[in-house]
Formats: C-alpha cells, sequence, structure tokens
C-alpha cells in the first residue's frame, strides 16, 4: 500500500502522481439508457460505440458500451418493423375507405370510419 504525501505524489515513488481510479464510462452508460428510448435509440448506439471505443482504449472493461450497441440494435430493428406494420395497416385502411366511401360502415366485423 503506498501512502500519499502533501504534493500528490505516491510516497516512495517520487515524480509519479497516482492513476485516478476510473468508476465508470458515461458515454457508454448513456448510450445504454438512449437505447431504451425509441426516438432516441440511434443516439444510444452512436454514444454507446464511442463509449466502447473508449473503454477499450483505456483497457477497461467494455461490457455496457456492448450492451448499449446490442441493445440499441435490437430496438432499432424493432421500431423500424412497428413502422412498416403501421404503414400497411394504414393504407390498408385508407384503401378500405376509397372502396366503401364516405360515411360508418360495417365489414367483417370491423367497423370503419370514413370522412
Amino acid at each position: 500500500m503506498t501512502m500519499q504525501t502533501d504534493s500528490g505524489n505516491a510516497a516512495g515513488y517520487p515524480g509519479q502522481t497516482p492513476t485516478p481510479a476510473t468508476t465508470g464510462n458515461g458515454m457508454a452508460i448513456a448510450g445504454l439508457v438512449l437505447a431504451f428510448l425509441p426516438l432516441l435509440n440511434v443516439a444510444g448506439l452512436v454514444l454507446s460505440i464511442i463509449g466502447r471505443r473508449a473503454a477499450r482504449r483505456e483497457n477497461r472493461s467494455a461490457v455496457i458500451g456492448t450492451l448499449g450497441i446490442v441493445i440499441s440494435c435490437v430496438s432499432i430493428v424493432f421500431n423500424l418493423i412497428m413502422v412498416v406494420i403501421a404503414i400497411v395497416l394504414l393504407s390498408y385502411t385508407v384503401a378500405q375507405c376509397g372502396d366503401l366511401g364516405p360515411g360508418t360502415h360495417l365489414v367483417d366485423g370491423v367497423t370503419y370510419t370514413c370522412g
């Protein structure tokens, strides 16, 4: 165990300052948090990549950055699938209203209100 001197040097090692302990990578943590938010998952992906690269450059664990990358990618794919489904359903509804005309219609147990 080394002792600190008043000058900030570790006792027994003149001229060397102790390396501060890193408590985590802020970029990777921010990327992981943003990965769960639907409109911010692309920003989460970018921050996770930056955090992972910084951690590997400093020879620290890159688990948080890697987890943020994976969750961001899964979230982006899921959001794209949901957008495609919404577009298909909306186009189907618009086509039904085009065929049925204005008003309220009951087709196969589904009510369409076209205006």
